[in-house]
């Protein structure tokens, strides 16, 4: 930090007449750190009385300061002698002549503030190969490079450099940790000979306040796999400074993260055309859209300006490879994770399709099976068959893949499939994985939620978990519509996991409606019990277990806890609704607080039978009669609570002076009333219950 003053006029080297009795011995300098409680003022350096040959009294000097952004307070005074002999501390700064006196009387501070901010770029000479383009130590170039970034947007009025110089726009970032996030990041250009420079031509990169500080250094290409430096490295202050980083040795890359091109000459895998990170069935498809294209294109593997058969075959050879980056994710701004070609309408770009599969829906039937559903959404209009591809020689399918636990769990059966697909391979490729492919495809996925196919394990282990998770890596659908691999690196969403235990052995879980006290009762058996202490009930209106929010008991429900002998609970649920379906699970709780799910049992109360019709009256209610008015008959309708079973009423029938004119006997909520012999006038009906009572007035005409 350079720090303006003027000289005291008892400095030695003040150029006007001085006070001889006095004399400045040095200068102090302190900053004020807001960062202690309260803050206060700490010692910053000294500075030696010295003539700067300058014949002025203004003078400069260079202090040490923490680099920051925000102004620091800064303060600085004289200090006078004689009082002691003795040198300085180790923070004096001595210009040109030393000082034999230390401190004494200290005059007034003068104060004032700045930011010592660090605008001294990184220098390094940093050096990367890329394969598609390397051959015999050097890279060729072919594609006109646009002046917009494809990994964050930013726009360049020129290129540093001539189009034929540049080999492509590079993005580099730099870690503290090889697992921790980017704390750094800038665009920059790769030239032929493997250089790095910054989008400004210099073999500097936009970073700051990195003095002596340690980096990884992370090199993404918008299609070659990303690399990350094995090492840290610093950076220089100055050109002179620079630090040389080269990635092309044997060792330099993070888990050897890169390919051997020629005989210890090392550089980024091609092939990730779609920028995922993964060289896969998805990058072969983007080929092939853009195959006999020319432009700056992802497919172009070799960056030569086209599209050919020379990217198919850099494509296959590294097949199945992935970055060796921790969490290596895509930049913001443009979708590297397609072909951006910047020669066509943006109308033409590839759309991104996305899906979602869930696990959803999962059942333990204690000490006998566990079961679960898989859902899938398709969340873009363009989809198809959701079966086979074809790509050269090799043949692609959709394939659902899981981790369990095949201590507890075994003998997988895939059942229950949807109209989407029509055939599957069930198999376990290894211990605690199942793989289910999706060999032949059915109609189109539709846009709403939909069942994809319900799996069932035996239970081999009942005091164990289920452990149910998404393989993330080998989990992928097809899209034939679009020629698609959907994988989690950007384009499928993976929901849903499990790890039920699995300690009770249910034998009954049944619901009934008691009209008597308006509500359900909720019975469960349970043939044995493992370290249970208790249980949960959770009911929704939808199946759907997440939507069910707080269970509905207000205490946990006590269990045996461990036993052999049969139990029976009972709860009972107070509903409004009895013509609408319920949905009810059974939470089990064990004692060190882990829960397995039992259902859902579907219930509805009014439909008594389970044929889809009312079977139960909510409310009595005197209905009224039709016709009315009547010649020679009217019926009269009621119904009264319960079941429609027993819908038997009397009716009693009144002339208008109150006397009992004849009563009737209803029978399933219809009373037929005889009016050919009553003569015209205004009558009244009443149904009387015990808790009910209504009149309803008829008139008879002649």
């Amino acid at each position: 930090m350079l720090v303006d003053y003027t000289l005291s006029i008892d400095d030695p080297f003040y150029t006007a007449v001085k006070d001889t009795a006095y004399g400045v011995s040095y200068y102090v300098v302190e900053i004020f750190m807001p960062s202690v409680s309260g803050g206060q003022w700490d010692f910053l350096a000294d500075i030696a009385c010295y003539d700067n040959g300058t014949g002025t009294n203004a003078y400069t000097a260079i202090l040490p300061a923490p680099a920051s952004d925000t102004p620091y307070s800064f303060r600085m005074a004289s200090v006078y002698n004689p009082t002691k002999l003795g040198g300085f501390d180790e923070n004096h700064i001595s210009y040109t002549e030393p000082i034999l006196k230390d401190a004494g009387a200290q005059s007034a501070w003068q104060t004032g503030s700045a930011a010592p901010k660090d605008n001294l770029p990184a220098y390094a000479n940093m050096k990367v190969f890329l394969e598609g383009p390397y051959y015999n130590g050097a890279m060729s170039d072919g594609a006109v490079k646009p002046l917009v970034s494809p990994y964050d947007g930013e726009t360049i009025t020129a290129l540093p450099l001539p189009n034929n110089q540049i080999v492509d726009w590079i993005y580099v970032e730099l870690r503290l940790a090889t697992t921790g996030e980017t704390v750094k990041q800038a665009n920059a250009f790769l030239l032929k000979n493997g250089t790095i420079v910054d989008v400004n031509g210099n073999s500097s990169l936009p970073f700051y306040y990195t003095t002596d500080v340690e980096y990884y250094f992370v090199i993404q290409h918008r299609n070659h796999l990303a690399i990350m430096s094995s090492a840290t490295h610093t950076f220089g202050d100055f050109a002179s400074q620079a630090t040389t980083i080269d990635l092309t040795s044997s060792g330099s890359a993070y888990n050897n993260g890169f390919k051997e091109v020629s005989t210890g000459v090392y550089a980024m895998y091609d092939g990730d055309a779609n920028h995922s990170g993964l060289v896969n069935v998805n990058d072969a498809f983007d080929l092939i859209n853009h195959f006999g294209m020319s432009g700056y294109l992802g497919s172009d593997l070799n960056l030569s300006g086209y599209v050919n058969v020379n990217d198919a075959y850099a494509l296959i050879g590294n097949f199945g490879v992935g970055t060796s980056v921790p969490g290596s994710t895509l930049k913001n701004g443009l979708d590297v994770g397609q072909n951006v070609d910047f020669n066509v309408p943006s109308s033409t770009e590839t759309k991104v399709l996305e899906c979602t599969l869930e696990i959803k829906n999962v059942i333990v039937v204690a000490g006998v099976s566990y079961s679960f559903d898989i859902y899938i959404t398709r969340n873009t209009e363009d989809w198809s068959n959701i079966g086979h591809l074809t790509f050269i020689t090799e043949t692609y399918y959709s394939d659902l893949v899981l981790s369990y636990n095949a201590a507890a769990l075994s003998n997988p059966v895939v059942g229950g499939l949807s109209p989407v697909i029509t055939n599957t391979l069930v198999t376990t490729p290894s211990d605690n994985e199942l793989s289910i492919t999706l060999i032949d495809g059915g109609t189109t996925v539709p846009m709403t939620e939909t069942k994809l196919l319900t799996v069932t394990f035996d239970i081999t282990d009942p005091t164990a978990t289920s452990m149910l998770s998404w393989n993330t890596e080998d989990t992928g659908i097809i899209n034939e519509a679009q020629l698609q691999y959907y994988t989690t690196g950007g384009t499928l969403s993976l929901l849903g996991s499990d790890d039920s235990t699995l300690p009770v052995e249910l034998s009954s879980f049944a619901a009934l409606y008691s009209a008597l006290d308006e509500n359900i009762k909720l019975k469960w058996d349970t043939a044995t019990e493992n370290d249970v202490n208790g249980f949960n009930i959770y009911r929704s209106e939808v199946n759907d277990l997440t939507r069910a929010g707080r269970h509905i008991n207000y205490s946990l429900i006590p269990a045996a806890g461990t036993t052999t002998e049969p139990q029976s609970y009972v709860y009972g649920d107070v509903v409004g609704d009895v013509y609408a379906t319920h949905y009810y699970w059974l939470e089990v709780v064990d004692f060190g607080g882990t829960s397995s799910f039992h259902g859902p049992y579907a219930y509805t109360p009014g439909d008594i039978d389970g044929d889809s019709t009312p079977d139960l009256i909510a409310s009595t209610q005197l209905l009224g009669n039709f016709p009315n008015p009547a010649i020679n008959s009217t019926q009269i309708k009621y119904q009264i609570k319960g079941t429609v079973i027993d819908q038997n009423a009397t009716i009693s029938v009144y002339n208008v002076r109150g006397e009992l004119v004849t009563t009737l006997q209803g029978r399933n909520g219809v009373a037929t009333l005889d009016t050919s012999d009553m003569g015209h006038g205004i009558y009244f009906y009443r149904l009387q219950t015990n808790d009910y009572s209504d009149i309803k007035k008829l008139i008879v005409v002649k």
